[in-house]
Order: C-alpha cells, then sequence, then structure tokens
C-alpha cells in the first residue's frame, strides 16, 4: 500500500467516523460523549491523513525535509479544523456535512490513485 492510498484510507475512514457521529448525536442539543469521541477520533483520523498527505508530497526529499513536511501538514490540518470548529462544540449538522465532505474528497483521492496505478 503506498503512502497516499494509506492517506486517502484514512481520511475516508474519518469522514466515516465523522457521520457515524453525527447520526448518534442528532438531535441532542448538547452532543453526546459517543457523538465527541467520535469526533476526536474522526479528528485524528484527518491529521494523520494530512500527515501521510504531506509525507507523499516529499518522499524523495532528504530524511529531515520529509520529517519537516509531515510534522507541518499534520499540524496544519490539525489546527484548521479546530479553528473551524467553534470552541469543539460540535453539533450533528456541521459533523455530517463536514464527514461527507471528507468522504468525497478521500473518494476523489482514491480514485486518482487507482487512476495513476492503470
Amino acid at each position: 500500500m503506498s503512502v497516499r492510498t494509506a492517506s486517502s484510507s484514512l481520511g475516508l475512514l474519518g469522514g466515516l467516523v465523522w457521520i457515524a457521529g453525527a447520526l448518534l448525536g442528532w438531535g441532542d442539543d448538547p452532543v453526546t460523549d459517543t457523538a465527541d469521541l467520535l469526533w476526536l477520533i474522526g479528528l485524528t483520523l484527518l491529521v494523520v491523513s494530512g500527515g501521510l498527505a504531506g509525507y507523499a508530497l516529499v518522499a524523495s526529499a532528504p530524511l529531515w525535509l520529509r520529517a519537516v513536511v509531515t510534522v507541518c501538514s499534520a499540524a496544519l490540518v490539525g489546527v484548521v479544523v479546530t479553528t473551524l470548529a467553534p470552541d469543539l462544540e460540535i453539533a450533528a449538522t456541521p459533523l455530517l456535512v463536514a464527514g461527507v465532505l471528507l468522504l468525497l474528497a478521500a473518494g476523489a483521492g482514491l480514485v486518482a490513485q487507482r487512476g495513476d496505478a492503470a
């Protein structure tokens, strides 16, 4: 499995986890603990996916540069997502939308990877 495939697969899994968290927390004014935990798991998967995507960008670079880009890409993804989620209070509808968008983006990455292999 290539790094790009692993990155897209983790992004796809993160989107599925976010959709599950949105469906479990649907209709609850305060988001349930389970939905909140699934949001954090999805965020972790997304951050790791971002780090792997950064690594794939510089796969032939020196080791120190690969390490820097991997850490910075993961940090950038984490900062952007937590900035967009106001005070980490996640409601079901935005979480569902984010999960669907993540599924679409990761699915497009997997399709592009399959097209490159053929």
